[in-house]
């Protein structure tokens, strides 16, 4: 485990949770503390160098301190950890935009996962609540958090939310959608090895405020990262970031390593598809589509307009069904760098074209940067391969909801497409179900 530590009043709290995870994984520890050159240390000169020292067991993990000097962060941790293989960095919350963007950007580089805590207020009895709603850093937050109450030997509650924005309305349909998120998390941790762990599927009025209110039994809270564009460009207002300020507790949260390229499997996921989407005009589809990706924070609530404005514009101009009951409208928006997606399933069909007789099945929403294509080509690409099958179409359409859909789109990628990248990281509950399957 390397500590990164930028400032010595978070070290004992950043040390004490990576020899927790170290003892669970039977591991060690290296404390790299980041300075500038002109700080002084004995016996070193200024310039890109390294002191290391030996240091006592800590929390009975074996471990070293080494400090790091460079006129960049990122070019003294890059110099420090290309001679070592770590297998996760723990770092302090971000204060810094400019230094988180180069500490992720490093580590994802690096395939490398990160746990950065905010320090919280502790309790007597350690007890930890691992949350999650099935993003692309569910399974490493479930590991990190199945770690540490092992090494910390904490309680530990697992909890899968299901966004009320994300579940049917009626009490049948919502109990039966509950029951088809556990039976597939149970899946997914059966096939990761973790499926001795216990967990419960609750529904969210409101993400943030349920979790807070929530955590206020526990001393630490784990939660996944945002997408990879929010966490480098516009963190404010995701659900961590407005957890940070609303939690008491200590705060974890975790950045799982995802590759370079965008898959369709990142980008949509329960939390972006629509699977029951009603017959609509395209400005009123594309509307919900947007609103979906607000609603799950994949969007800024501040972007909503901006991008409903151009993905019409752009229809206006130019219809974007490609036949077979298939649209693909665009949004392509200034000084944005990300890349995000939406999927709306209408069984009865959505009227595109100028006139609106072109019925869409299937509408792929794409919000991308106007400055490049180097991200949105490539996923085109893939919704063209996705689509090109009647088969996988037909599965589409008759997928019923959010999950199966996801499902679609996931066995493409592996079968068809042979990448297997984590799918796109949200509670008195309207319906709580565990993995014993009682209610």
């Amino acid at each position: 485990m390397l500590v990164l530590v930028s400032n010595p009043e978070t070290e004992p709290l950043l040390m004490q949770y990576a020899s927790a995870l170290a003892r669970a994984r039977q591991g060690e520890v290296t404390a790299l503390h980041l300075t500038s050159p002109q700080a002084h240390l004995p016996g070193q000169a200024i310039g890109s160098e390294f002191w290391k020292a030996p240091v006592p067991m800590t929390h009975g993990v074996p471990g070293r301190s080494c400090c790091a000097l460079s006129h960049s962060t990122s070019d003294g941790v890059r110099a420090f950890t290309r001679n070592w293989p770590y297998a996760l960095w723990v770092m302090g919350w971000f204060d810094n935009d400019d230094k988180r963007r180069e500490m992720t950007e490093m580590a994802q580089r690096m395939d490398v996962p990160i746990l950065v805590v905010r320090k919280g207020s502790a309790k007597p009895k350690p007890r930890i609540l691992v949350a999650t709603a099935g993003g692309i850093h569910a399974l490493e937050t479930i590991k990190i958090g199945a770690d540490l109450s092992i090494g910390l030997g904490a309680e530990i509650d697992i909890l899968r939310i299901v966004p009320r924005h994300m579940a049917p309305a009626s009490t049948e349909q919502l109990n039966a959608h509950c029951r088809e998120v556990a039976e597939t998390m149970k899946l997914e941790l059966r096939l990761a090895g973790m499926d001795h762990l216990c967990f419960r599927v609750c529904v969210g009025e409101n993400v943030v405020a349920d979790l807070a209110s929530q955590s206020k039994r526990y001393d630490t809270l784990i939660v996944g990262g945002p997408s990879e564009w929010r966490l480098g460009e516009d963190i404010a207002g995701s659900i961590p970031d407005e957890l940070a300020r609303a939690v008491s507790c200590t705060l974890m949260m975790v950045i799982a390593p995802q590759h370079r390229e965008l898959t369709l499997r990142r980008l949509l996921w329960a939390g972006t598809i629509c699977a029951d989407m009603p017959r609509l005009p395209y400005g009123e589809a594309i509307t919900a589509l947007v609103d979906r990706l607000v609603a799950g924070k994949q969007l800024p609530g501040q972007l909503r307009d901006r991008a409903i404005e151009a993905a019409l514009n752009r229809e206006q101009i130019e219809p974007t069904t490609v036949g077979c009951g298939v649209a693909i409208p665009h949004a392509a928006l200034g000084n944005f760098t990300g890349t995000v997606a939406a999927l709306g399933i209408s069984p009865d069909g959505a009227g595109f074209g100028k006139e609106g007789d072109d019925i869409a099945h299937l509408v792929f929403l794409l919000i991308t940067s106007a400055d490049t294509y180097d991200t949105y080509l490539p996923v085109l690409s893939q919704v063209a391969h996705l689509v090109l099958s009647e088969k996988r179409r037909a599965e589409l359409i008759s997928a019923g909801t959010a999950l199966r859909a996801a499902a679609v789109i996931q066995k493409f990628q592996e079968d068809v497409v042979s990448l297997s990248e984590p799918a796109e990281d949200p509670l008195e509950s309207a319906g709580t179900l565990s993995n014993n399957g009682k209610e």
